[in-house]
């Protein structure tokens, strides 16, 4: 069996509060306007017999500061919202055996992964003048048996 989605998203957003700074100097701070638009997709194959599942979604979203004439906010128009990764998805695979010690039990193998793609930690266009302070992208993965 399988299945899958697309779904395509855009939203203005008027005044949003952001908590921006660095390490202990953090402060709420009011952006104005911003605009978000992306593209989500996901999808699931399950075997005939229902042994094998494999599943998986993806995100990628524009975050961006909007200009709206306040000068304080216009001099970031266009820059990247902080704390937002512009990409991440997430992915499984599992086997299930079913009657594994008795009948009404199943022993289940599964690996889970998981990326996160690089994200600025301040608005972008001061990156510059703070070293352009990053979140490194992150790739993890769960391999268990239950």
């Amino acid at each position: 069996t399988w299945n899958a989605g697309v779904n395509g998203f855009l939203r203005e957003i008027d005044d949003l509060i952001l908590l921006q700074g660095f390490f202990q100097t953090l402060r709420f701070q009011n952006v104005f306007a911003a605009t978000s638009q992306g593209l989500e997709g996901t999808f699931n194959w399950t075997s005939r017999n229902s042994r094998w599942q494999i599943s998986g979604n993806a995100t990628w979203q524009d975050f961006r500061v909007r200009s709206t004439g306040n000068p304080a906010a216009d001099a970031f128009a266009g820059d990247r919202i902080p704390t937002q990764p512009n990409l991440f998805a997430n992915g499984a695979i599992r086997y299930q055996w079913p009657g594994f010690a008795n009948k009404d039990d199943a022993l289940n193998f599964f690996l889970n992964s998981r990326y996160v793609n690089e994200f600025f930690l301040s608005i972008e266009s001061l990156g510059s003048v703070n070293g352009k302070l990053t979140i490194p992208s992150q790739f993890t993965q769960n391999l268990g048996i239950s």
